[in-house]
């Protein structure tokens, strides 16, 4: 993630966690980047949204409870730190979220909820806030994570995406 974000002014990340990959961005942005960072709190993770028909399938459960997990940490890595300035964090569970369809992210870094619906929903929010030659990359891409795997296997029948070998990554790159 620091090489992609090292050209990127305006970078939105879907999921948290501690802020590794936020302070990463961060501290490999230009000096003028803006991340807007949505994070699951434990208090908005305990009213996860679940969708029967997609999200319960074979490891499931194990996503919400980490989802629950995610949204515990008391300090994030970015804080205090010389680039804390460049970053904006939106509490709220992604579903929920409204963007401002005329804010344009040259860089998207998809790393939610693990669960299929939400990953979806997260996705479709990503390329409609995608900027022209604007990046969405995915993490744990694989099969320890079935939801995000599945997802991306069907997306990958209409949309050109790239698994960066040896990594958790998936990557869209638009070309218009």
């Amino acid at each position: 993630m620091a090489y992609l974000a090292k050209n990127k002014s305006n970078i939105l990340e879907f999921g948290m966690g501690q802020g590794k990959t936020t302070f990463t961005m961060a501290k490999n942005s230009p000096h003028n980047a803006k991340i807007t960072t949505i994070n699951f709190l434990e208090s908005i993770s305990s009213q996860i949204t679940l969708d029967p028909k997609t999200d319960l399938k074979e490891g499931g459960f194990y996503n919400v409870e980490h989802t629950h997990l995610e949204g515990n940490h008391l300090r994030y890595h970015f804080e205090g730190t010389d680039v804390a300035y460049k970053i904006k964090m939106i509490n709220v569970d992604s579903k929920h979220l409204d963007l401002d369809p005329k804010v344009k992210y040259d860089l998207i870094f998809i790393d939610g909820a693990h669960i299929y619906s939400y990953v979806k929903s997260d996705s479709i929010k990503a390329f409609d806030s995608l900027a022209k030659g604007g990046i969405i990359v995915w993490d744990d891409y694989g099969m320890h994570t079935p939801d995000v795997y599945n997802y991306l296997e069907e997306l990958s029948l209409t949309r050109k995406l790239i698994h960066i070998s040896g990594t958790k990554l998936a990557i869209y790159k638009d070309n218009s």
